[in-house]
């Protein structure tokens, strides 16, 4: 009688142990709500300019992005909300009007870098020497079709 009564107590101990320590877990890896990956200072994020408009409906977009600043170097961050569609050759543009037509001509964007992913949370940083005064929107952009998908003013 004495050993079942001596490991009905150890069984309640670890389970009160592992129970609280799951709860320590929980709130150590909580996620922030407003910065999920990155750590920066928010530089700029316009309240409606930031989210994303679809320019061609076949690849709806939705989403927002900011740019932030840490170390001296500026990104581009999509929110967890972030989905555009699939497509060959997508990359992240800069374009000088505050809207982006379909179809782009040469002289008014530069390319950031290949889109890393068609949904969720991706930082972009941007090249030295880019100037995002210059700019008035991102875009999601097809070279292969000269397609936009979507711009968001910056």
């Amino acid at each position: 009688m004495k050993r079942l009564i001596d490991f009905s107590t150890i069984s309640l101990t670890l389970l009160l142990l592992s129970t609280s320590g799951v709860k320590a877990l929980e709130n150590e890896f909580k996620p922030e709500a407003s910065r999920s990956t990155f750590n920066g200072v928010l530089v700029a994020q316009a309240e409606q300019d930031s989210q994303f408009v679809t320019v061609e409906p076949g690849h709806a977009t939705t989403g927002k992005l900011s740019i932030i600043e840490e170390n001296g170097k500026q990104y581009i961050e999509f929110d967890n909300s972030f989905r555009t569609g699939k497509g060959p050759d997508v990359e992240i543009i800069l374009h000088k009007n505050q809207s982006i037509p379909l179809n782009i001509k040469a002289e008014n964007y530069v390319t950031i870098a290949p889109i890393k992913s068609f949904t969720g949370v991706q930082l972009y940083e941007i090249p030295e020497g880019i100037d995002l005064n210059n700019y008035g929107s991102l875009g999601i952009w097809c070279k292969e079709f000269n397609i936009t998908f979507a711009y968001a003013q910056l």
